[in-house]
């Protein structure tokens, strides 16, 4: 039998017929931001009540830059600070938060960024994956099917470096620790996609 969850709150369906992990968020640089996700369909169906998704609704948009910042979206939700704490340690356990942190933009940090990517053998993409979010200076990686004849990379990443030998050595790190060629694509011009998840508010805990 596989893992339950109990409790009275309505569950989001987070089954192994929902897709794959939701994309990340990504707020203007500067600006602290909230990362939500699906949970694996491995483990149990995630429990939220109405005010977790008010919170969830709350958080993804102009998180608090203040020193008590749960404190203050507990005064806009009308709720104590401790249970603010208490529910978003729950949901990042639970794996529907994935991070709160800030989003950096590397050239103004006097960085380099880069997306690079590989041609990694089916059986191999976990194993492979796993190695290159080691590595530092890499900040995440995704799988991508790859285009039949037109592109054979099926793992991505990006990385940030304070110089350019340093971005080289990293992804000659890379190669070594993976055994696969890297090919690298230098920032030429960035995009911000932005994308927020909607909660429904019931009007109640139910």
């Amino acid at each position: 039998m596989g893992p339950q969850c109990s409790g009275a709150r309505q569950a989001l369906g987070t089954g192994a017929d929902d897709g794959p992990v939701a994309p990340e968020r990504r707020e203007p640089e500067g600006r602290a931001s909230v990362h939500l996700r699906r949970r694996p369909a491995a483990k149990c169906e995630v429990i939220v009540d109405d005010t977790d998704r008010r919170l969830l609704n709350r958080i993804q948009s102009d998180f608090p830059l203040v020193p008590r910042p749960f404190g203050r979206l507990g005064e806009e939700l009308g709720l104590p600070e401790d249970e603010v704490i208490r529910r978003v340690a729950a949901l990042c356990e639970d794996g529907l938060i994935r991070r709160i942190g800030p989003v950096l933009d590397p050239a103004r940090v006097g960085r380099l960024g880069a997306l690079a990517a590989m041609t990694v053998p089916a059986g191999r993409v976990e194993s492979v994956a796993t190695t290159v979010s080691q590595i530092e200076r890499v900040t995440h990686n995704y799988e991508r099917a790859p285009i039949h004849g037109t592109c054979p990379y099926n793992l991505w990443f990006t990385l940030t470096a304070e110089a350019p030998d340093a971005l080289a050595a990293t992804l000659g790190a890379v190669e070594k620790a993976t055994r696969l060629p890297v090919v690298v694509l230098p920032v030429l011009r960035k995009f911000k996609i932005g994308v927020r998840f909607s909660f429904p508010e019931e009007g109640g805990d139910g």
